[in-house]
C-alpha cells in the first residue's frame, strides 16, 4: 500500500510485425518482456507481457492508411488475446477494462477521484464530450466496476525524442508537483520517458529523473507521526485500533463500527512536530469510502484546521503551509460505508 505507484513509460522506436512472440529490440531489449502482434492488430500497437503481469498500448490516434480509411480497431479480438495470453494483464484505455485513462496528458488527476466509475459513462474507447471528461476525472462513487485513474504524461513536450527539446525536459520540481497532482489524488503516474534515435535516454532526461527520485527520497525520508500515540472517537474491533493507523503495515487498518460512518483518529506526537505534508490512505481492499475529511492541528494557538478534502482512496497527500503541532486529527465526515484508514503520516519538506 505504501510503495509509491509510478510507471515509467518507455516509448519503443520500433517493433517486428508478427504474431508470434518476440524478444524486443531496441531500448526494450534485454528486459523480461515478449512482444505479441496478433494478426489483424494496428501496425501502431504491440502488446507487451512480463513474467507477472503485462501492458497492453496502442496507439488511439485512428490515422489514415493508404485507402484513405481511418483504422478501425477489433477490441474485443485484442481483449481476448491479452486474457489467453496473460490473464493477470491490465488493460488500460478510457473505457478500460481494468485502467482508466485519466482524461488529459497533464498528469493531472481530478479531485475527487473514485475508483469505481459507471461503465456507461464511457462506453468506448474515443467516447468524448463533458459528461465523459467529469467520468474519467473524477469517478463515481456509486459506479458497479472498479477501474482506477492513470495519469500519463511525458517528461518532454511531447511523447517522442526530438534533439530541439533538449533544453525542454521537466524539471525536478516540476515532477514533484506531477506526483501530488497523479499519485497524491488516488491515480496512478504514468511518466513517458522517450529514448534517441540510438534507443539510448539523453543524458537531460536521465538526470532529471534522478532528481526526482532523490527529491520524494527526501521528502518521505522521516514520519513525524511515527510512534504517535492514537486514540479514535469510536473502534471497530480490538483488531482495528487506532494504533494501526501507524503501525506501518499495509494490511492493517483503524475503523469505527459499521453502523458509525462519522468517526475521528487522533494521534499525539512524542515531540512537536513541524510539517508540511499530511499522507492520508485507506485500506482499499474492501473498495472506497471516505466522500469527505478534515485535518485539524493542535498548535500553540489551539486547533485549527490545516487540510480538507473529499476523497482519500490509495493515497492523498495534502501539501499545507507549514505548521508545528503537538497533535493531528483526522475527522471522517462522511462515507458511503465505514471508513478504514490505512495509514496518517506528516513530513517536512524543509519549504519555508
Amino acid at each position: 500500500m505504501n510503495a509509491p505507484r509510478l510507471l515509467v513509460l518507455l516509448t519503443a522506436l520500433a517493433l517486428p510485425a508478427s504474431a508470434t512472440a518476440q524478444q524486443p529490440a531496441g531500448p526494450l531489449a534485454g528486459l523480461p518482456l515478449a512482444v505479441y502482434r496478433p494478426a489483424g492488430t494496428p501496425r501502431g500497437g504491440a502488446i507487451f507481457f512480463s513474467g507477472d503481469g503485462g501492458w497492453h498500448s496502442f496507439d488511439g490516434a485512428n490515422g489514415e492508411g493508404p485507402n484513405g480509411r481511418r483504422q478501425e480497431y477489433d477490441w474485443p479480438r485484442i481483449h481476448r488475446t491479452v486474457r489467453r495470453l496473460q490473464p493477470d494483464a491490465l488493460i488500460f484505455s478510457d473505457a478500460g477494462p481494468d485502467i482508466r485513462w485519466i482524461g488529459n496528458e497533464r498528469g493531472v488527476a481530478g479531485d475527487p477521484n473514485w475508483c469505481p466509475v459507471d461503465p456507461s459513462a464511457v462506453p468506448v474507447p474515443g467516447a468524448s464530450g463533458p459528461a465523459v471528461t467529469r467520468a474519467l476525472q473524477h469517478g463515481d462513487p456509486d459506479g458497479t466496476v472498479w477501474r482506477p485513474g492513470e495519469a500519463d504524461v511525458s517528461i518532454r513536450p511531447g511523447w517522442f525524442w526530438h534533439p530541439g527539446e533538449d533544453a525542454r525536459v521537466r524539471e525536478a520540481d516540476d515532477l514533484v508537483d506531477l506526483y501530488f497532482s497523479s499519485v497524491g489524488r488516488n491515480a496512478n503516474l504514468l511518466l513517458n520517458v522517450p529514448p534517441t534515435k540510438d534507443g539510448l535516454f539523453h543524458d537531460t532526461d536521465v538526470r532529471r529523473l534522478a532528481e526526482f527520485g532523490a527529491r520524494l527520497a527526501r521528502l518521505f525520508a522521516v514520519d513525524g507521526a511515527a510512534g504517535a500515540r492514537a486514540t479514535a472517537t469510536t473502534t471497530r474491533d480490538r483488531d482495528h485500533g487506532p494504533e494501526r493507523v501507524t503501525d506501518g503495515d499495509p494490511d492493517t487498518w483503524w475503523g469505527p463500527p459499521d453502523r458509525q460512518p462519522a468517526a475521528a483518529v487522533e494521534l499525539e506526537f512524542l515531540t512537536p512536530q513541524r510539517f508540511d505534508v499530511v499522507v492520508l490512505e485507506e485500506a482499499i481492499a474492501d473498495g472506497q469510502r471516505v466522500g469527505y475529511y478534515r485535518v485539524e492541528a493542535l498548535t500553540a494557538d489551539g486547533w485549527r484546521t490545516v487540510s480538507w478534502g473529499t476523497t482519500i482512496g490509495h493515497r492523498k497527500l495534502d501539501r499545507i503551509a507549514p505548521v508545528t503541532a503537538r497533535r493531528l486529527r483526522l475527522s471522517i465526515l462522511h462515507a458511503f460505508a465505514a471508513p478504514r484508514i490505512g495509514r496518517v503520516a506528516v513530513y517536512d519538506s524543509g519549504a519555508p
